[in-house]
């Protein structure tokens, strides 16, 4: 293959911020000769980027194709020929980047003008960060750059099996005679070795076909497991941008405030769906206690019925009455006696169990309300605790990554040691004294030391000049380091720092801030410990809920009230009690004196008497008595009267006088 170059253009590439064009170029050689620092290696660099460097590329080496301090985009074109047919390849780098290849069957532009160019020159696809050259093919062989005139390296995988192919090429020309006739020997030994005399495969052939075999089956295997792995890696990249949204998300703190209502809203509406069914229960125990009322109506029809047949068994019992004589009046009003004890000390027994019912029920409310300051009081713990976690979760997020130091670190360095080169390889020139008359470039100098990195003309007055040409390197020097600057900057931008020691420090926080957030997660678990009086669970979102369907404690405000005297009233129902079975004997022992006694119609009267049951009065009247019984409960007490007037019983019953039904 002959490839001759015929022109090179330019434009936005390093040194040239204008279009430059080289033409003219002939057959044989062409020498390129220009002052030093005036862009001959940056056109041999522009051939390699057009040759060599894909356009769509956006590595260090293609941006270093953009003129220091300026952000366009690096044009190059060159026209040349292979084997005789002209070629135009035409690269725009970084901004709209594009290509195109013109030749004898037309144009070709993108990905498919850069296969076409690999193809032509016989190059593979450069992935490297600063350009290899082993990628060029035959063509690096002839590739010499700048201060790698005496560089020796070994030639690529292209260059050794084109080499190989043109051997082998020749090889096959000059084979004959008695050399040809010892390689078809060596032929039909190594056909022998592959093939049977009747044309069928040999051992070595059978051998070499399993080997084939099992690597074809090795060979599908690992495609499989290189399909599953760029799988995987689609995936993980998935995942990836889907984690930088949902970071951004979270750092959105207007998604974070509408959770936050979301969340607050939720727990509401599960209050709401527990007090609805709360609600529910007690519309069933309303239903169960019509039913009940219903029964009870029933039973009251029923006891009217008895009641009226019971007035006129007693109209019956009257008549008979005014026949009996004197004994049976005094043991009427024996039996009234004793029947009106009887229902007194009923209903003293049910006032009394009454009061010690709503006794213990208050008990129980006390210590729930209790329960509930003390839930109030966990709660504003927990909220103060979780604001401080949020704080300490937030300054855990903005620890930078070990990574980052250390490219910062680097860069630091980078730039320490540029500067060194560049102290060390400028010029540096001092002026002591006065001398109005001397300039530099024009400007007048002043009493200050100055380092110079290019030509520099020092005017002496009449119309001398001394000229200072620092070394070429220092040029390269000074924007090599105003290069470290710029990305240290960028990197400190990037991460949001102003330097070096802020990101430490930024660190140091951020681990001080994950170490306080195990501690507020403990405190907070601890802050939320079950409560069997509130039937709560421990934990902070069983407390949260309970709190949400109860109205916040008042501020300043406490159940001052003392617990109810329990142990007076269960006192009080012994004395019942007891009343109530003296009351009976009685009653029994007089019916049992009464029946010896009695005639028929004395026993009919008892019977009457008998079958008016409390439940079958008015209740207006057994209100009435009922509250008397209270009244007098104090005042009548053999409890009081019998310990000789002790303040300490009667304190505690007239304590007990607030909590009566």
């Amino acid at each position: 293959m002959s490839l001759k170059l015929r022109r090179i253009t330019v434009n936005n590439f390093r040194k040239f911020r204008a279009p430059v064009t080289i033409d003219g170029l002939t057959d044989g050689l062409n020498i390129v000769v220009e002052p030093n620092e005036t862009g001959k290696s940056t056109l041999l660099e522009a051939i390699r980027a057009a040759f060599f460097v894909p356009h769509r590329s956006g590595n260090q080496l293609t941006r270093s194709y953009q003129p220091f301090g300026e952000n366009v985009a690096p044009e190059v074109g060159v026209t040349f020929d292979v084997a005789g047919v002209p070629w135009t390849v035409t690269k725009r780098f970084l901004k709209s980047h594009s290509m195109e290849v013109r030749g004898p069957n037309g144009r070709t532009q993108g990905d498919a003008a850069e296969e076409q160019l690999q193809a032509l020159l016989g190059f593979e696809k450069d992935t490297s960060r600063n350009g290899d050259v082993t990628a060029y093919g035959a063509l690096g062989l002839l590739w010499v750059g700048q201060a790698e005139a005496l560089a020796v390296s070994a030639p690529g995988r292209i260059v050794r099996d084109t080499i190989q192919a043109t051997l082998e090429a020749e090889v096959g020309t000059i084979l004959g005679g008695a050399a040809y006739e010892r390689v078809r020997d060596r032929v039909d030994q190594q056909f022998a070795a592959f093939w049977t005399a009747k044309k069928s495969p040999g051992g070595e052939q059978k051998a070499a076909r399993e080997r084939l075999d099992q690597a074809q089956r090795i060979a599908r295997e690992a495609a499989s497991k290189v399909d599953l792995l760029e799988k995987s890696f689609a995936e993980l990249e998935a995942t990836r941008g889907r984690l930088e949204v949902l970071h951004r998300e979270m750092a959105d703190t207007t998604d974070i405030e509408r959770r936050a209502d979301l969340v607050r809203s939720l727990e509401i509406a599960r209050a709401a769906a527990q007090i609805l069914a709360q609600r529910k229960a007690e519309s069933e125990i309303a239903k169960i206690r019509v039913q009940t009322l219903d029964e009870v109506a029933l039973r009251h029809a029923n006891a009217v019925h008895a009641r009226d047949n019971a007035q006129a068994a007693l109209d019956a019992a009257k008549a008979s009455r005014a026949e009996r004589s004197q004994e049976v009046t005094a043991a009427r009003h024996k039996a009234n006696a004793a029947r009106t004890t009887l229902m007194e000390a009923r209903v003293n027994r049910q006032l009394a169990r009454a009061a010690l019912a709503e006794a213990e029920r208050h008990a129980a409310s006390l210590r729930r309300q209790q329960a509930i300051s003390s839930a109030w009081i966990r709660h504003g713990t927990v909220i103060a605790l979780e604001e401080r976690l949020s704080v300490a979760k937030a300054a855990t997020a903005t620890m930078i990554a070990p990574e980052a130091i250390n490219r910062l670190e680097k860069g630091e360095r980078g730039i320490a040691e540029a500067r060194a080169r560049l102290a060390a390889g400028a010029t540096t020139i001092e002026l002591v004294g006065s001398a109005p008359d001397v300039t530099i470039d024009g400007d007048p100098v002043t009493a200050t030391r100055r380092v110079l990195t290019r030509q520099t003309r020092v005017s002496l007055g009449s119309g001398a000049e001394l000229i200072i040409r620092p070394p070429a390197s220092a040029g390269n020097t000074e924007l090599g380091l105003a290069d470290a600057i710029a990305r240290h900057d960028e990197a400190l931008k990037e991460l949001d720092v102003e330097s070096v020691a802020v990101a430490r420090q930024r660190n140091d926080t951020a681990r001080d801030a994950a170490g306080e957030v195990k501690t507020l997660s403990a405190q907070l678990e601890a802050s939320a410990p079950a409560d069997a009086e509130l039937d709560l669970s421990a934990g902070v979102a069983a407390l949260k809920l309970l709190l949400v369907g109860l109205p916040p404690e008042p501020e300043g405000e406490g159940n001052d009230e003392g617990a109810p005297p329990v142990r007076v009233f269960i006192d009080a129902v012994d004395v019942a009690e007891t009343a109530l079975a003296r009351a009976e004997g009685a009653r029994k022992c007089d019916d049992g004196a009464r029946h010896d006694r009695g005639t028929g119609s004395a026993t009919g009267l008892r019977r009457s008497r008998r079958s008016q049951r409390p439940s079958e009065r008015s209740r207006s009247a057994w209100t009435d008595r009922a509250r008397a019984g209270v009244r007098n409960f104090c005042r009548g007490s053999h409890r009081c009267k019998g310990t000789g007037g002790g303040s300490g019983d009667c304190s505690e019953r007239s304590r007990a006088q607030r909590w009566r039904p």
